[in-house]
């Protein structure tokens, strides 16, 4: 899967580091059903994806790799990405 919509942020380098391709690749598909989205529904809300409230400002960064992976986030070199 091409990683468009997320490569596009600006803070993409630092998810690149916490997070596997097959992650980025989940929440890749997670925005791009969100955003083709003809109508937000009140279904969709009750459990709208981390990654979403993230790409809409909602959350920033940090905030967003700590609440995804609590300790399973890359903290360091010999750590294992999520």
């Amino acid at each position: 899967m091409v990683l468009t919509e997320i490569e596009a942020c600006m803070d993409f380098p630092i998810l690149q580091k916490c997070f596997s391709k097959r992650i980025l690749n989940r929440f890749e598909k997670q925005l791009n059903q969100y955003l083709n989205m003809s109508e937000v529904t009140e279904d969709y809300l009750q459990s709208v994806p981390l990654i979403v409230c993230w790409y809409e400002g909602m959350i920033g960064t940090q905030v967003f790799i700590q609440e995804f992976g609590k300790d399973r986030h890359y903290k360091g070199k010999n750590d294992k990405r999520v």
